[in-house]
């Protein structure tokens, strides 16, 4: 080997090992950082979890109590709802006495009597149409003592025509309305 050349062989070996160093150095920097980023989301998650974990007993204790709070609610709103024919006709009673009461010619009929219907929510439900003369404060009356009964009632709908005071007029219903009996 040539001595002269040596040096320069040297330079060269010297100049591609700190090459190799600096980007060895930069890898080693580069994946610790990563690693303190990777080790610092997995603390997080592990401080998470075991507030998560305190969480789930909570939650169901907290539902349990929600629950157990509205069994009264439920009860009395199962109570208002018929579960067999008898009681099916004990309100059709109620309403007709309700007319009788406030001096109005009722005509009741039920809009499916075979068929007891499910609405949006999925509960059961018998219809019956409502119909009498009668001026808003009669329907007003009639509404409220309806409200009172102890029945699951809804208004579906409603039909009221102002009255022309014709002697025609008086005979025929001015009043409709749809009431949704909800049963058992």
């Amino acid at each position: 080997m040539d001595p002269a050349n040596t040096p320069k062989h040297m330079a060269r070996i010297l100049r591609i090992c700190l090459i190799l160093l600096s980007l060895s150095a930069f890898t080693v920097l580069l994946m610790g950082n990563s690693m303190v980023k990777t080790h610092n989301e997995v603390k997080e998650l592990k401080q998470f979890m075991e507030l998560a974990h305190d969480v789930q007993p909570n939650f169901e204790k907290s539902l349990t109590l929600y629950t157990e709070n509205t069994k009264p609610e439920m009860n009395y709103v199962q109570k208002l709802r018929p579960n067999s024919e008898l009681k099916y006709i004990a309100f059709i009673s109620s309403v007709e006495e309700i007319g009788q009461q406030l001096s109005l010619n009722l005509e009741l009929s039920s809009i499916d009597a075979s068929k007891i219907n499910v609405d949006a929510s999925g509960s059961k439900t018998l219809d019956y149409q409502v119909q009498f003369y009668g001026s808003l404060q009669n329907l007003t009356e009639f509404l409220r003592q309806v409200e009172k009964l102890d029945y699951f009632v809804k208004i579906d709908s409603f039909n009221f025509r102002t009255i022309n005071g014709n002697a025609e007029n008086l005979s025929s219903p001015n009043i409709s309305l749809i009431m949704r009996l909800y049963v058992k």
